[in-house]
């Protein structure tokens, strides 16, 4: 699979709903007091007098979905109910109001949902959001779903049968792809093999190193017009390579799975 991204900036989870009140970090307006809870994803008809959700706004921050509930006016007070939201196929998770929220009004209920990341690229991709609200009474809200296209964070390169090319790259860049598949014959790969073309910008020894985030054997090699120049194909994670590249010529690099699981990597150009 030829799907890339040149990243300027490690495993792979799928995204999740991560309130500013969890583990990871912390509200810009309390403390949490809980923990939020996952279940199964099950929803209730609504019953007369239940609140409601006019809209769900979902809004592209740089590390994060910024996720906008907005309640119908008049609605009785929800401080003491809760937000429970689905994403995709993954467990609904309950934040309660309003401590699990990274902020709350009564007419707007925002929660954020952390990008999924690679190294430190960051993968998009298309998903959807669905709320429930439910107020202090326990009476929920007909759910509302959304969808959302994330982008790669970097110049994307769609999917190919011809190698991407992507130019004069910088130091520092992560080539982020993924691998649909391994396997080895004891003479070639048999699996998927991802390939990349990019130019330096200056001559001199670089490095490219390589990491994968599943339980896997991954080899990287590196190509010159005129053939191989290195290749590192050990049991080691990270791989890495070494040599002179000369700035204006096109180097290409392929990432291919010797044995284990399907998944993402990275490939990091070092000065």
């Amino acid at each position: 699979m030829i799907l890339l991204a040149a990243c300027a900036g490690a495993p792979l989870p799928d995204i999740v709903v991560h309130p500013v009140g969890g583990a990871a970090t912390t509200s810009s307006n309390s403390s949490p007091t809980t923990t939020p809870s996952t279940s199964s994803t099950t929803y209730t008809t609504p019953l007369p007098g239940s609140p409601r959700i006019d809209s769900i706004d979902l809004v592209e921050l740089d590390d994060w979905i910024e996720v906008h509930t907005f309640t119908a006016a008049g609605d009785a007070p929800l401080t003491g109910g809760t937000l429970t939201v689905a994403l995709d196929d993954e467990p609904a998770v309950e934040l309660k109001i309003p401590q699990d929220l990274e902020s709350f009004a009564d007419d707007d209920a925002v929660y954020r949902i952390e990008r999924s990341k690679i190294g430190e690229c960051t993968v998009g991709g298309d998903h959807d959001v669905t709320v429930v609200l439910t107020d202090r009474a326990g009476l929920d809200s007909e759910p509302v779903e959304e969808s959302i296209t994330m982008a790669d964070e970097g110049e994307i390169v769609a999917e190919s049968t011809t190698t991407p090319d992507l130019g004069t790259v910088s130091d520092g860049t992560l080539f982020c792809s993924d691998l649909d598949s391994t396997g080895h014959n004891a003479q070639d790969y048999t699996g998927d093999i991802d390939e990349i073309k990019f130019e330096v910008p200056t001559s001199g020894y670089w490095r490219l190193k390589l990491r994968w985030t599943v339980t896997a054997n991954y080899d990287l090699f590196l190509y010159s017009s005129s053939g191989e120049l290195d290749w590192s194909a050990s049991n080691a994670n990270p791989e890495s390579v070494d040599d002179y590249l000369t700035a204006g010529r096109i180097y290409r690099i392929d990432v291919a799975g010797y044995a284990g699981s399907a998944g993402d990597w990275t490939v990091e150009l070092q000065k």
